[in-house]
């Protein structure tokens, strides 16, 4: 009975620590972010990347496809409750103190590992992996606006946008990471506000010919750092 106790502690905590890994990867989880505690995957999804899909907003274009993605996971995130088993409870003070947070992953659906491409990409794709293209918290108070400023950031557009297509410069993809809290109101009259942290590497080429993203959301839940 005791070894039947002492094997299932193990596999729980076995458990945790493999969807910590395979949600959010060693690249991701070195690059300062707060310690992941619990990882529940929600939705994958592939979008078109194609101009003019985006640009007029159609169906399971990247664009339309995350806005959906995205408003889903705010319908749902002040209704979810941490998971009461996982390593990040023993070091707050209560469960009460782990904040769930939303993350949407965009990746290309599939890349060119050609001569040139390894050339021109393989040393940024390392670089970035060390040290990843960051954009400081931006605070929106429409879920919709936010997404308006993912849309034009991800084809290059705005200060950060620049940026980033001259940190992941020619045919070098960049893929993406975007963590979002919402922070409830005080009174129910009060507007909410969404805070999102970008984080972006550089990768191979995408294959225009596929020229389709994967897209994942998943919450994550942080210890708070009052205790």
């Amino acid at each position: 009975m005791i070894w039947g106790m002492i094997w299932g502690m193990i596999s729980r905590t076995a458990y945790y620590l493999l969807a910590v890994v395979f949600l959010f990867p060693l690249s991701a989880a070195s690059a300062d972010l707060p310690e992941p505690c619990a990882a529940v995957a929600l939705e994958k999804s592939i979008a078109s990347a194609s101009i003019w899909a985006n640009a007029f907003g159609r169906d399971h274009s990247v664009g339309s496809e995350v806005k959906r993605l995205l408003h889903e996971a705010i319908e749902k995130v002040s209704k979810l409750k941490a998971p009461t088993e996982h390593p990040c409870l023993n070091q707050c003070a209560s469960s009460d103190q782990a904040l769930p947070q939303i993350i949407i992953s965009s990746v290309p659906n599939m890349t060119l590992k050609t001569a040139e491409a390894t050339t021109e990409c393989e040393s940024y794709d390392k670089k970035s992996q060390e040290d990843p293209f960051r954009v400081n918290t931006v605070t929106f108070t429409d879920p919709d606006d936010l997404n308006d400023w993912v849309s034009d950031f991800s084809r290059g557009y705005g200060d950060e946008g620049e940026k980033l297509y001259k940190y992941c410069p020619g045919n070098c993809s960049p893929r993406y990471r975007y963590l979002v809290t919402v922070s409830q109101p005080a009174v129910s009259e009060d507007t909410r506000h969404y805070h999102l942290e970008t984080i972006a590497t550089c990768g191979f080429p995408r294959d225009t010919d596929d020229n389709q993203y994967i897209l994942k959301t998943s919450y994550q839940w942080k210890c708070s750092q009052s205790e």
